[in-house]
């Protein structure tokens, strides 16, 4: 990762900018994308709110770049929930108030979280698209 700096007006400060790792091979099987995708290294929940301005692409879509490319682990809050994609119980990746990132299979989740009576709640999600599409 060679990060470059570049000016956000939407932050209105510098942020630090990359290309996501070349994608590997995987035997012919799944699609995956022709090259890179520039991702932005300083995307925060707030960004979901709207296109980047640096790249034209909505925030969400900024976000799920970031988590696949796995550069920031530590970017994300997580909520626990079983992933409509791959089926397994993760702490996936909040990207913001609607969809969630499963690191093991690379689904987003729509999620929502269903209040108990005891103050605590459960995470159902909702595949919304995988890895190779959307």
């Amino acid at each position: 990762m060679d990060p470059n700096e570049a000016y956000c007006p939407k932050c209105d400060r510098p942020v630090h900018v990359t290309l996501t790792p070349a994608p590997g091979l995987s035997g012919g099987q799944a699609n995956v994308p022709e090259g890179r995708e520039v991702v932005c290294l300083d995307f925060h929940k707030e960004c979901t709110d709207d296109k980047c301005p640096l790249f034209g692409v909505s925030g969400l879509v900024m976000g799920v770049r970031l988590a696949r490319a796995d550069m920031k682990p530590d970017a994300w809050e997580t909520i626990s929930g079983v992933c409509d994609g791959c089926g397994h119980t993760v702490e996936m990746g909040v990207l913001d108030d609607t969809y969630a990132y499963c690191p093991d299979c690379g689904t987003t989740n729509k999620w929502a979280l269903i209040k108990l009576g005891d103050e605590s709640g459960v995470a159902i999600m909702e595949k919304k698209w995988e890895k190779e599409g959307g």
